[in-house]
């Protein structure tokens, strides 16, 4: 893969990690409303944060790939 390739293949993953993070907030929000706040517990303990982590673990593992190539 060229570095141009690899740019935007960074770019179009840290869009993903934005429209990840935003259904997240999004669905923390409609837990709150909905007094669902166990349900919102287990979310926060169990999903939300491991994923936010493995997504950034990969993004931070590409972007070492591109400083590589400079």
């Amino acid at each position: 893969m060229m570095l141009n390739e690899k740019k935007e293949f960074a770019l179009q993953y840290i869009k993903m990690i934005e429209k990840f993070m935003k259904n997240n907030f999004e669905a923390m929000e409609m837990f709150i409303e909905l007094d669902a706040f166990e349900v919102l517990e287990n979310f926060l303990n169990y999903h939300f944060f491991d994923n936010s982590y493995i997504a950034m673990v990969f993004l931070s593992s590409v972007i070492d790939k591109l400083e590589e190539e400079k």
